[in-house]
């Protein structure tokens, strides 16, 4: 029988002014599917409900984010509260213009990238994806030098890809906006 083990590859943040979290399976999905600022935005690029368009933009900032490149490293308390102490967790986020044509490249790709996660950009022509670098050393100097190896490879093929720093978040969506979510990799499912 096979053991399962919960180990939380990344970060969430549910409020804008909140604390990160280690995002579980439960979290991820809860955030995407149940939260109410998140269907409101998405009931809004739909058409669905009636905003304003300086409403849609406040909505947009207070949304729950992902820090799809960190992950908790300990908690320490100072005496004001637990706090979460975070560092690089051995993913790497690209995203790239001509969200139809990379979606394409990127699964053409998936299994030789090892891609954990993409996903589009329901308001821009932007699409993104995660790529694990199976990296067991977690410290600065190895991200900048497996950032630039994977930005150097991903340039072959899709031409400008645009790397992120591990401190970069991206806003929760909707589930219909994934199209790669690795369970196993992502939160040790």
């Amino acid at each position: 029988m096979k053991k399962l083990t919960f180990n939380p590859k990344f970060l969430v943040k549910p409020f804008r002014n909140g604390r990160l979290y280690p995002c579980f399976g439960t979290s991820f999905d809860i955030t995407t599917v149940l939260c109410q600022r998140v269907i409101n935005l998405e009931d809004y690029r739909q058409g669905i409900c009636d905003m304003t368009e300086d409403k849609a933009e406040e909505l947009r900032h207070h949304q729950p984010v992902f820090y799809l490149q960190q992950q908790a490293d300990a908690f320490t308390d100072n005496g004001d509260g637990a706090r979460l102490r975070h560092r690089w967790n051995g993913l790497l986020l690209f995203s790239k213009r001509d969200k139809k044509w990379t979606r394409i490249t990127v699964m053409e790709n998936r299994k030789e990238w090892n891609v954990v996660l993409s996903f589009e950009d329901p308001d821009k022509d932007r699409y993104w994806f995660v790529v694990d670098t199976k990296e067991t050393s977690f410290d600065e100097e190895t991200f900048w030098c497996d950032r630039a190896m994977w930005k150097a490879k991903l340039d072959e093929d899709l031409d400008s890809v645009t790397a992120y720093d591990y401190s970069y978040y991206v806003r929760a969506l909707m589930p219909e906006h994934y199209d790669i979510v690795d369970r196993e990799v992502l939160f040790g499912e």
